[in-house]
């Protein structure tokens, strides 16, 4: 390794702890945050100044800092008059950040033609300022036939990666919100279920183990 590389490694190391020494985080979570900044750093190292002032290690703690907070308030949500910080987490770059990374890369493109994996950071930033300012329109889904197994065919819309990453941090945001409303035995479509967890479910309940 190079001597330079190394001490700028170096540097940087010790940067990312007295940041995070600043902002109260779980572990999981401060782990996903260095992991989602060290993907990221040589982009943003090449960026604008804005994309490097906006995408900072310690703005991406802060951003899963504001989730943690956000999932404790919703789970000890009683009053109806409460409101909740959602709309400002939703229009944060950084927040579309980590939705974007948690889309398939290899997704099909919508009507834009632009996969995932090339939306870029100033992109994000431009979307965020859309959302804060209730500009965002989206764009008309892409309308592409599949075969089914008797043999037809069935229509499937495909969203451009703008709107699928809009679409992902809305899900973000709101899935801690809708999830405590569901039964325990509701498997579907939820965090951490499928039918696996159902099948457990099943087996120890009819084993009668609690």
């Amino acid at each position: 390794m190079d001597k330079n590389n190394f001490g700028t490694t170096k540097a940087l190391t010790v940067y990312q702890v007295l940041q995070s020494e600043r902002i109260n985080l779980s572990k999981a979570n401060l782990k996903l945050a260095k992991n989602l900044y060290s993907k990221f750093n040589k982009r943003i190292v090449k960026s604008s100044k804005i994309v490097q002032n906006t995408f900072t290690y310690n703005n991406i703690c802060r951003a899963f800092q504001n989730y943690e907070e956000l999932y404790s308030l919703i789970s000890n949500y009683t009053n109806s008059r409460l409101k909740l910080p959602l709309y400002q987490n939703l229009s944060n770059p950084n927040f579309l950040l980590i939705a974007h990374v948690s889309l398939k890369s290899k997704a099909t493109g919508g009507i834009d033609d632009i996969p995932i994996t090339n939306v870029t950071l100033a992109s994000l930033i431009s979307l965020g300022r859309e959302l804060q300012k209730k500009q965002y329109k989206p764009k008309p889904t892409k309308c592409i036939f599949i075969p089914k197994a008797n043999g037809k065919m069935r229509t499937l819309g495909i969203a451009s990666s703008r709107d699928k990453i809009v679409q992902q941090v809305i899900k973000v945001v709101l899935e801690p919100l809708f999830d405590r409303a569901f039964l325990d035995s509701s498997h579907g479509f939820r965090r951490n279920r499928s039918c696996h967890s159902v099948l457990k479910a099943m087996y120890y309940k009819w084993r009668g183990v609690k």
